[in-house]
């Protein structure tokens, strides 16, 4: 998918307007590519999976987010109040982004 063609589906499905967009090469989903996305109120972390369907950890996590359970980081809902979109042949879920470090990535 072209890099364009996801900027326009989140800034039209999420109402943020997208200074940057940074593919970044890390995550445990093999089915998925990531992105940094910036906005100049703050960045958020994508997930770009291949197929559609439904997450069931994004839904578990609104879940616990909603109930008040501290720690948990659930994706951002759309305009419309989805917790996905869908596009094409792939499957958007937008999350805050946070910068620090990974359960993968510590030795």
């Amino acid at each position: 998918m072209e890099e364009n063609q996801l900027i326009s589906a989140i800034e039209h499905h999420y109402r943020i307007e997208i200074t940057h967009l940074q593919k970044l090469f890390l995550g445990a989903d093999l089915q998925a590519t990531v992105f940094k996305v910036q906005t100049c109120e703050r960045d958020y972390f994508l997930k770009v999976k291949k197929g559609k369907f439904l997450d069931q950890g994004a839904f578990y996590t609104n879940y616990l987010h909603e109930l008040g359970v501290a720690h948990i980081i659930a994706p951002v809902k759309t305009y419309e109040g989805r917790l996905d979109v869908k596009l094409k042949e792939m499957t958007l879920f937008l999350y805050p982004f946070i910068k620090a470090e990974n359960g993968f990535s510590r030795r």
